[in-house]
């Protein structure tokens, strides 16, 4: 079932800020479980949802707002600016339709020890950086995580760049068609999340953007809402942290 919401648009990969697009706030072609609130986030300067509540699965934004609804937009970039709450635990579910109609979902969280891969289901440790070592965040796609879940008493704000066809193609060996739904669960601050037919470099400042690798014209610099605002003088990575999945150099992780 479409959510109605892709229409013939969805074919073009266009730019699609999804908070607006299924109206997170008004919740009309969208969905809020349990502790759920705007409020104003004084480091980045924009209201942005706390998703709270000790149990995920109990607590969450999702879009469409039902289960059997979907985006139908085929976009390729999935971006999400989100911050973790301090020394708590966040889950984000991605579910993705194959060319062939197989629904695979992709779920990362800082609670997950083992990154798993079946047909239908894709599971990657999130992994924060430590307050000493800060800008390391990253998702481990292949083994265990060593030592004790990623928690971390004083997260930074996150900008998620994430290549969905890339991911099903190398973990799932699926072609993918589109994006069916989002589900964002506790403990969370989310700005927004957006997707697109274009990839985005890294943002400026950040090491391993054009500074690191070789970046050809059809990448372009991320547009203005999709990123944070940097202090007069200051540059990205100082601020915030920067993932992008799977790495283009084909690394077992992605990150600063």
């Amino acid at each position: 079932m479409s959510s109605g919401k892709g229409g013939a648009n969805s074919q073009a990969g266009r730019f699609v800020n999804l908070f607006k697009e299924y109206g997170v706030g008004q919740w009309k072609d969208s969905s809020k479980e349990g502790d759920v609130s705007p409020i104003m986030d004084r480091d980045i300067k924009s209201t942005v949802y706390h998703i709270a509540g000790s149990i995920p699965a109990a607590n969450y934004i999702q879009f469409p707002k039902q289960p059997s609804q979907s985006t139908e937009l085929t976009g390729q970039y999935l971006y999400l600016c989100f911050c973790p709450v301090p020394s708590k635990f966040f889950v984000i579910h991605l579910e993705t339709a194959t060319t062939t109609g197989l629904v695979i979902r992709i779920s990362l969280s800082n609670l997950f020890k083992e990154s798993k891969c079946t047909s239908t289901w894709l599971q990657f440790p999130f992994v924060l950086g430590t307050d000493s070592d800060m800008g390391t965040a990253t998702i481990v796609d292949r083994g265990y995580v060593s030592g004790r879940p990623s928690l971390q008493p004083t997260p930074r704000w996150v900008l998620l760049s994430l290549d969905l066809k890339a991911i099903l193609l190398r973990y799932a060996v699926s072609q993918y068609a589109h994006l069916k739904s989002v589900k964002l669960c506790s403990h969370m601050l989310v700005k927004g999340a957006y997707l697109s037919g274009a990839e985005y470099d890294a943002p400026p400042g950040w090491g391993g953007g054009e500074e690191g690798r070789n970046v050809s014209s059809r990448v372009h610099p991320f547009p203005k809402e999709v990123t944070y605002p940097v202090p007069k003088g200051g540059v990205f990575g100082d601020h915030y942290d920067y993932v992008r999945f799977p790495e283009t150099s084909g690394k077992g992780a992605a990150g600063g």
